[in-house]
C-alpha cells in the first residue's frame, strides 16, 4: 500500500474508522477503498494530491492540524480523526491495519446482512425480511418485523428510544434509564428478536410478536426462579485505601467518560504513608473515543503529575482492571488504547520505582 512516515504518526491507522484508509498516498481511485478519502471537498483534490497522513500532524506538538483536517474532511470524519491518539514517542514502524474493513464492536460479530455485505459474503445489505433499508443490528432489534411491536408488548419501548440510530447510544440510553428488572427484560427481548430473525431467514419459520413475548416472559420467569433458589449473597468486607510503604507515595487515578460528546475527565490524588494528601488534580480531555482510553489517559496524566511534583518512588492504583492488567503484562498492546498503554509504560521508567495495582473503587477512601 505504500506506508509513509508510519512511525511519526505512531500506528494510528488501525483506528481510522472513517473508511479513509489514512495510509500512504491519499488515493482517490474508487477501487482502492482502503486508500480513499471520502471527505474530500470540491477543489481540494489537486491541492492535496500525493500528500501523506504525516502531513496532517504537527510533529513539534504531536497533535493533529485541526484547521487542515476540518478543511479537507467532512465534520463527522474530522471529529473521528481527532479522536485518533498520537503517541509522543518515536517507535519502530509496524503495520496495525492492512486495509481490511474496520467495523468493530458487537455489530461486527452479529452477522446481519449489512455486515455480511461489507465482508463481501452476500450481494446485498438490504434486510432479507422486509427490504427497504440495510439490515443493521439496530434495524433488527428496533424496527424490523415484529421488533417494535414486541418492544411495546413487553413495555421496553418509547418513541425516543427508537429514534436513536447508534447501537451503543441506544444501549447506553436504555440501560441508564431502566431498572435492573427492565434491563434484564430488554436483554432477553433482544436475544428473542434475534433468534426469531434467524428462524425466519435460515429456516423460513416466522414468529409473531405474541410468540416472542411469550418466550420472553417464560425466560424472565425462569431467571427469577433461579435467582430465588440461589443462596443469599454474603456481604463482603469493603476495601479501603491502604498506605504505601515508606518512602513511596501512592497515586490513585480515575476517569469519567461521556461517549456522546467524546470527552473525559481525569482525576488523581497523591498521598503519603499516613494518608496526607500531597497533591491532586483533574484534567478535561477532548476527542476521546472509548472508556478504556479515558482510563489509560488518566493513568498517564497521574504519572505526569507525580513526576512534576518530584516524586521518585510511586505506587499507582486504579479501578480499571483492563488498564492495570495490560500495563503489567509487559507485552505490546495493539488495541484502541495501545498508544496510551505504551506511553504509560515509558513514563513509568522515569521513576526509580513504580508499581501498578488494580483496586476496588472503594479503595480510594481512607478509613
Amino acid at each position: 500500500m505504500g506506508f509513509y512516515d508510519l512511525c511519526k504518526f505512531n500506528c494510528i491507522v488501525g483506528k481510522a474508522r472513517v473508511k479513509t484508509g489514512l495510509v500512504g498516498e491519499w488515493d482517490l481511485a474508487p477501487k482502492f477503498q482502503f486508500g480513499k478519502i471520502n471527505g474530500f471537498r470540491d477543489g481540494l483534490v489537486d491541492k492535496f494530491d500525493k500528500q501523506r497522513v504525516a502531513d496532517l500532524t504537527d510533529h513539534s506538538s504531536t497533535s493533529w492540524k485541526e484547521g487542515l483536517i476540518t478543511s479537507v474532511f467532512t465534520l463527522e470524519e474530522a471529529a473521528t480523526i481527532r479522536c485518533i491518539p498520537l503517541s509522543r514517542r518515536v517507535d519502530v514502524d509496524k503495520i496495525v491495519w492492512r486495509g481490511e474493513d474496520t467495523l468493530s464492536g458487537a455489530d461486527n460479530y452479529i452477522l446481519t446482512a449489512y455486515i455480511l455485505y461489507n465482508k463481501r459474503i452476500v450481494a446485498s445489505s438490504i434486510c432479507p425480511r422486509r427490504g427497504g433499508e440495510p439490515e443493521t443490528l439496530m434495524h433488527v432489534i428496533t424496527r424490523c418485523g415484529p421488533a417494535k411491536e414486541v418492544g411495546d408488548l413487553v413495555s421496553i419501548g418509547s418513541p425516543s428510544i427508537f429514534n436513536i440510530d447508534d447501537i451503543w447510544a441506544w444501549f447506553d440510553f436504555v440501560f441508564k434509564h431502566g431498572s435492573n428488572y427492565t434491563c434484564k427484560v430488554i436483554a432477553i427481548t433482544i436475544w428473542a428478536i434475534w433468534h426469531a430473525r434467524n428462524k425466519q431467514v435460515m429456516e423460513g419459520k416466522q414468529q409473531t410478536a405474541q410468540d416472542i413475548r411469550i418466550i420472553v416472559a417464560s425466560l424472565v420467569r425462569e431467571l427469577d426462579e433461579i435467582n430465588r433458589k440461589l443462596p443469599d449473597q454474603r456481604e463482603t468486607m469493603k476495601t479501603h485505601w491502604k498506605p504505601p510503604q515508606d518512602p513511596n507515595v501512592k497515586v490513585n487515578f480515575d476517569a469519567v467518560f461521556k461517549p456522546q460528546i467524546h470527552q473525559s475527565c481525569s482525576g488523581f490524588v497523591i498521598r503519603n504513608e499516613i494518608g496526607l494528601i500531597l497533591g491532586s488534580g483533574a484534567v478535561k480531555n477532548d476527542y476521546i473515543s472509548y472508556s478504556f482510553s479515558a482510563e489509560a489517559i488518566a493513568c498517564i496524566q497521574a504519572l505526569k503529575f507525580a513526576e512534576e511534583m518530584g516524586f521518585r518512588q510511586i505506587e499507582v492504583e486504579g479501578d480499571s482492571r483492563t488498564t492495570i492488567m495490560i500495563i503489567n503484562q509487559g507485552v505490546v498492546d495493539r488495541s484502541n488504547m495501545g498508544v496510551y498503554i505504551e506511553e504509560s509504560k515509558a513514563m513509568a521508567t522515569r521513576f526509580q520505582g513504580t508499581s501498578f495495582k488494580h483496586v476496588d473503587r472503594n479503595a480510594r477512601d481512607i478509613i
